[in-house]
């Protein structure tokens, strides 16, 4: 009995879907190729990088006091619903200036100055009273005095000048009332929550 023959370009067509076939279980089983978890966790750091609210959150300076010199620090929120976020490193810190967010450059000089930074350990999970809820078209304060025990005010100068960068770490397009208990005890975690830098204004502060 005979045995049956392929046409040599049925035999190579053949031989190149076996390969294909081959080569896609392969991929699919190899330890190497994205899973779902992969897939899901790049989808989740995605949205909390994404803007978000965080464009429409204002941050700017002005000096309300000359003695002591105080900052005033504002965040103006300018989106249309309400913004909620982490008062920890962000503008509104009670610590901004011992944590280095505020930079003090005097007149004339190319570089701020090196003050002292503190390391803190922060609450956590947070309290309630952590969470800062600003509503549409609405802002915040928080002032920051030039401590001298922190700033050497023999080598900031007459003017110089000062600004407030950072980045914002858990922010959410809700209200304090919108935030649950188990949302609290899982922030930074969340897939709704969103980050991104902050800058304010240069401003030119009068001393004395």
């Amino acid at each position: 009995m005979s045995s049956l023959r392929l046409p040599p370009s049925l035999r190579i067509f053949l031989g190149i879907l076996t390969t294909v076939a081959l080569f896609t279980i392969y991929r699919s089983s190899s330890p190497h190729s994205p899973g779902k978890a992969f897939i899901a966790e790049s989808l989740q750091m995605e949205s909390r990088d994404a803007s978000g609210p965080v464009p429409g959150l204002e941050v700017s300076l002005h000096q309300s006091k000359s003695s002591p010199p105080t900052i005033t620090t504002t965040v103006t929120n300018k989106n249309r619903y309400a913004v909620t976020f982490l008062s920890y490193d962000s503008p509104l810190d009670s610590l901004a200036l011992q944590l280095g967010l505020l930079s003090i450059t005097p007149a004339g000089a190319s570089t701020p100055l090196e003050l002292p930074i503190i390391q803190v350990r922060r609450f956590w999970p947070p309290k309630r009273d952590s969470l800062i809820s600003i509503a549409p078209g609405a802002s915040k304060k928080l002032d920051i005095a030039l401590d001298e025990s922190i700033v050497p005010m023999d080598k900031v100068g007459s003017k110089p000048s000062v600004t407030l960068t950072g980045k914002w770490g858990h922010v959410l397009a809700k209200s304090k009332d919108g935030i649950s208990d188990a949302d609290l005890e899982n922030i930074g975690s969340s897939s709704d929550e969103y980050s991104g830098k902050f800058a304010s204004n240069n401003l030119e502060v009068i001393i004395g």
